[in-house]
């Protein structure tokens, strides 16, 4: 198994021509990281960024949660899909709990170096054009509070879901809060997530699968971004989601005309499966 080091040895992007020859999509690395980048994972000689040829977004993902969010970023990983959109994704190992806000931090400068690379398993900082932070509040109210008072790097956002990333994936559905979930504010704390989960199941027909939500990300954008209150901390509030910032981010980086394409073509596989079904 190749450890964090070999990976992004081959990753080091100021070479211009970093190759990563394998997937490396959903699998655990030696260290406890895993990254999520394309299927064949080629960093192109245009993609330079000295040079005027900037035809490539590197996003580095840092998320507290290690499934619904990785399958909610699997599409934009395929290299096949958005081939100038490079993902590193960077959790904990699967089934280890996800990584708490301050672990999260930690994680990043584990893997990113700031001046010209000492070492060759760190990325260059300035070949990364923007990293997002994605966390759900949940009982990392102080936590969050205080990084968001210590964050002041214009790359690094902080994308927080209260209570859960589970209320992005409910926007890409509904405009308001339904009744259904208000049933949040009654309950501490604690449940609150949980409870959400277990909801999203059955508010739509056989559940919010994360894998199908990504082509909903322009629905999501305009219903959370509608809906988005924070507190006097910056923490969003209960039904609050700033994951819009992301999404209109990647919506941008895509452009409109290559998301239309792609949605449509999306739209006549699953048309033609239906046939086939018949």
């Amino acid at each position: 198994m190749d450890t964090i080091t070999d990976l992004l040895n081959q990753y080091s992007k100021q070479q211009g021509n970093s190759d990563l020859r394998e997937s490396v999509e959903h699998r655990d690395i030696s260290d406890g990281i895993d990254i999520i980048k394309s299927e064949d994972n080629v960093i192109s000689d245009d993609y330079k960024k000295g040079e005027g040829l900037i035809s490539s977004f590197l996003i580095v993902v840092i998320s507290g949660g290690e499934v619904r969010e990785s399958d909610y970023l699997s599409e934009l990983s395929k290299k096949r899909t958005f081939p100038h959109i490079k993902l590193i994704f960077v959790s904990s190992e699967k089934g280890k709990g996800g990584l708490s806000p301050k672990m999260m931090h930690e994680k990043l400068n584990d893997i990113i170096e700031y001046r010209e690379p000492t070492k060759t398993s760190k990325i260059l900082y300035s070949s990364i054009d923007k990293i997002f932070m994605i966390s759900d509040v949940d009982h990392y109210y102080d936590e969050l509070a205080q990084l968001l008072l210590d964050c002041n790097d214009p790359k690094e956002i902080w994308i927080i879901s209260n209570p859960c990333f589970e209320m992005w994936l409910y926007y890409a559905h509904f405009d308001e809060i339904r009744n259904e979930i208000r049933v949040l504010e009654t309950l501490p704390q604690p449940q609150q997530s949980s409870t959400l989960k277990t909801i999203n199941d059955t508010i739509v027909k056989g559940g919010i699968d994360p894998r199908k939500a990504f082509g909903l990300i322009q629905t999501a954008n305009e219903n959370s971004k509608k809906n988005y209150h924070i507190d006097e901390n910056n923490i969003p509030q209960l039904y609050s989601t700033n994951m819009y910032v992301f999404g209109e981010y990647v919506l941008n980086a895509i452009g409109a005309n290559e998301f239309e394409k792609w949605l449509a073509e999306k739209q006549k596989k699953i048309e033609s499966y239906r046939k086939r079904a018949t």
